[in-house]
Protein backbone atom coordinates (compact mmCIF):
# COMPACT_ATOMS: atom_id res chain seq x y z
CA UNK A 1 0.00 0.00 0.00
CA UNK A 2 2.13 2.86 -1.87
CA UNK A 3 -0.98 5.42 0.67
CA UNK A 4 1.44 4.82 3.66
CA UNK A 5 4.36 6.80 2.51
CA UNK A 6 3.09 9.85 0.31
CA UNK A 7 0.33 10.83 3.63
CA UNK A 8 -1.84 11.58 1.01
CA UNK A 9 -6.10 11.41 1.24
CA UNK A 10 -7.34 7.99 0.73
CA UNK A 11 -10.45 5.83 1.09
CA UNK A 12 -9.49 2.39 1.32
CA UNK A 13 -10.74 -1.00 2.48
CA UNK A 14 -8.54 -2.70 4.84
CA UNK A 15 -9.02 -6.09 6.49
CA UNK A 16 -12.82 -5.79 5.27
CA UNK A 17 -13.41 -2.21 6.94
CA UNK A 18 -13.88 1.13 5.09
CA UNK A 19 -10.78 3.58 5.84
CA UNK A 20 -10.31 7.09 5.40
CA UNK A 21 -7.61 9.62 5.33
CA UNK A 22 -7.01 12.60 5.30
CA UNK A 23 -4.75 15.80 5.71
CA UNK A 24 -6.96 18.26 7.17
CA UNK A 25 -5.91 22.40 6.66
CA UNK A 26 -6.54 24.41 9.22
CA UNK A 27 -5.44 27.52 11.19
CA UNK A 28 -4.20 28.76 14.87
CA UNK A 29 -4.61 31.87 16.14
CA UNK A 30 -1.05 33.06 17.41
CA UNK A 31 -1.88 36.72 18.79
CA UNK A 32 -3.04 39.12 16.23
CA UNK A 33 -2.47 36.61 12.87
CA UNK A 34 -3.36 33.41 11.89
CA UNK A 35 -1.05 30.56 11.19
CA UNK A 36 -1.88 27.91 9.00
CA UNK A 37 -1.82 24.25 10.19
CA UNK A 38 -2.97 20.77 9.36
CA UNK A 39 -4.27 18.34 11.38
CA UNK A 40 -4.20 14.01 10.32
CA UNK A 41 -7.46 12.65 10.05
CA UNK A 42 -7.99 8.66 10.40
CA UNK A 43 -11.38 7.14 10.37
CA UNK A 44 -12.73 3.30 10.06
CA UNK A 45 -16.41 2.00 10.09
CA UNK A 46 -17.58 -0.48 12.05
CA UNK A 47 -19.04 -3.17 9.59
CA UNK A 48 -22.11 -3.30 11.62
CA UNK A 49 -23.37 -0.79 14.25
CA UNK A 50 -23.42 -0.97 17.52
CA UNK A 51 -26.89 0.39 18.05
CA UNK A 52 -26.14 1.48 21.92
CA UNK A 53 -25.98 5.17 21.85
CA UNK A 54 -22.01 4.96 22.39
CA UNK A 55 -19.56 8.05 22.05
CA UNK A 56 -16.19 7.59 24.05
CA UNK A 57 -13.62 10.61 23.75
CA UNK A 58 -10.08 10.32 24.56
CA UNK A 59 -9.74 13.02 27.37
CA UNK A 60 -6.95 15.92 26.72
CA UNK A 61 -4.54 17.39 29.31
CA UNK A 62 -7.13 20.07 30.42
CA UNK A 63 -10.41 17.41 30.97
CA UNK A 64 -8.05 14.59 32.43
CA UNK A 65 -7.17 17.48 35.03
CA UNK A 66 -10.68 18.08 35.99
CA UNK A 67 -11.45 14.64 35.71
CA UNK A 68 -8.79 14.48 38.93
CA UNK A 69 -10.08 16.82 40.93
CA UNK A 70 -14.07 15.39 40.38
CA UNK A 71 -15.82 18.14 38.02
CA UNK A 72 -16.02 16.27 35.13
CA UNK A 73 -17.17 12.54 36.79
CA UNK A 74 -21.03 12.91 37.32
CA UNK A 75 -22.39 12.75 34.10
CA UNK A 76 -19.62 10.05 32.77
CA UNK A 77 -20.51 6.25 32.37
CA UNK A 78 -17.69 4.51 34.77
CA UNK A 79 -16.07 1.57 34.51
CA UNK A 80 -14.44 0.87 37.66
CA UNK A 81 -11.36 1.17 35.98
CA UNK A 82 -9.47 3.76 37.16
CA UNK A 83 -6.85 4.23 33.91
CA UNK A 84 -9.43 3.79 31.65
CA UNK A 85 -11.91 6.28 33.36
CA UNK A 86 -9.62 8.73 34.06
CA UNK A 87 -8.14 8.27 30.09
CA UNK A 88 -11.63 8.26 28.02
CA UNK A 89 -14.89 10.47 28.47
CA UNK A 90 -18.02 7.38 27.83
CA UNK A 91 -21.56 8.68 27.42
CA UNK A 92 -24.06 5.52 26.60
CA UNK A 93 -27.27 5.23 26.19
CA UNK A 94 -27.21 1.47 26.86
CA UNK A 95 -25.17 1.56 30.26
CA UNK A 96 -25.34 -2.26 30.69
CA UNK A 97 -24.98 -3.32 27.12
CA UNK A 98 -21.63 -1.14 27.46
CA UNK A 99 -20.69 -2.84 30.27
CA UNK A 100 -20.50 -6.00 28.43
CA UNK A 101 -18.92 -4.87 25.21
CA UNK A 102 -15.90 -3.25 27.07
CA UNK A 103 -14.22 -5.92 29.36
CA UNK A 104 -11.53 -5.99 30.47
CA UNK A 105 -10.08 -7.40 27.52
CA UNK A 106 -11.27 -4.02 25.00
CA UNK A 107 -10.15 -1.90 28.51
CA UNK A 108 -6.74 -3.45 27.91
CA UNK A 109 -6.66 -3.13 24.14
CA UNK A 110 -7.41 0.76 24.64
CA UNK A 111 -4.84 1.22 27.65
CA UNK A 112 -1.99 -0.36 25.47
CA UNK A 113 -3.14 2.16 22.14
CA UNK A 114 -2.64 5.35 25.09
CA UNK A 115 1.01 3.72 25.82
CA UNK A 116 2.06 2.35 22.92
CA UNK A 117 0.77 3.72 19.58
CA UNK A 118 2.46 4.99 17.10
CA UNK A 119 1.95 8.85 16.28
CA UNK A 120 2.43 9.44 12.76
CA UNK A 121 4.96 12.45 13.80
CA UNK A 122 5.32 13.33 17.63
CA UNK A 123 1.76 14.86 18.88
CA UNK A 124 -0.12 12.76 20.85
CA UNK A 125 -3.37 12.27 19.01
CA UNK A 126 -7.06 12.09 20.16
CA UNK A 127 -9.43 8.90 20.14
CA UNK A 128 -13.18 9.15 19.38
CA UNK A 129 -15.29 5.81 19.13
CA UNK A 130 -18.61 5.86 18.39
CA UNK A 131 -21.60 3.08 17.37
CA UNK A 132 -20.62 3.62 14.34
CA UNK A 133 -16.65 4.57 13.84
CA UNK A 134 -13.60 4.89 15.33
CA UNK A 135 -11.74 8.36 14.45
CA UNK A 136 -8.33 9.54 15.44
CA UNK A 137 -7.20 13.09 15.23
CA UNK A 138 -3.26 14.07 15.57
CA UNK A 139 -2.08 17.58 15.13
CA UNK A 140 -2.17 20.79 14.89
CA UNK A 141 1.38 20.92 12.95
CA UNK A 142 2.95 24.10 11.12
CA UNK A 143 3.69 23.69 7.81
CA UNK A 144 7.58 23.71 8.27
CA UNK A 145 6.81 20.07 10.20
CA UNK A 146 6.36 18.98 6.52
CA UNK A 147 9.67 20.21 5.37
CA UNK A 148 12.01 19.97 8.28
CA UNK A 149 10.54 16.55 10.73
CA UNK A 150 9.24 14.07 8.03
CA UNK A 151 6.44 11.45 9.50
CA UNK A 152 7.55 8.20 10.84
CA UNK A 153 5.65 6.30 8.33
CA UNK A 154 3.54 4.57 11.20
CA UNK A 155 0.08 5.23 9.88
CA UNK A 156 -0.36 1.49 8.51
CA UNK A 157 0.74 0.84 12.31
CA UNK A 158 -1.50 2.82 13.56
CA UNK A 159 -4.58 1.58 11.49
CA UNK A 160 -4.33 -2.16 12.28
CA UNK A 161 -4.23 -1.39 15.59
CA UNK A 162 -7.41 0.34 15.74
CA UNK A 163 -8.65 -2.40 13.87
CA UNK A 164 -7.76 -5.18 15.99
CA UNK A 165 -9.52 -3.19 18.53
CA UNK A 166 -12.84 -2.63 16.34
CA UNK A 167 -12.58 -6.58 15.62
CA UNK A 168 -12.79 -7.35 19.75
CA UNK A 169 -15.15 -5.05 20.30
CA UNK A 170 -17.72 -6.74 17.08
CA UNK A 171 -16.85 -9.88 18.33
CA UNK A 172 -17.87 -9.50 21.66
CA UNK A 173 -20.97 -7.33 20.13
CA UNK A 174 -21.78 -10.74 17.58
CA UNK A 175 -21.66 -12.83 20.89
CA UNK A 176 -23.91 -10.53 22.78
CA UNK A 177 -26.37 -9.71 20.45
CA UNK A 178 -27.04 -13.68 19.46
Amino acid sequence: MGYFHELEDFDELIDSYKTSFTVENSVTVAGKSCIPVYFYRLKIKFNNNLHIGLDISQRDRVEHFLWLIGITRFRDVHTMNHHFDSQYRVKCANVKLFRSLFDYNIMSMLEQFDRDYPPIRKKNGILRITDTFVRYVEGPYSEEWRIFDPHRGKIEDLFRELINIMKAIENISTRIIQ
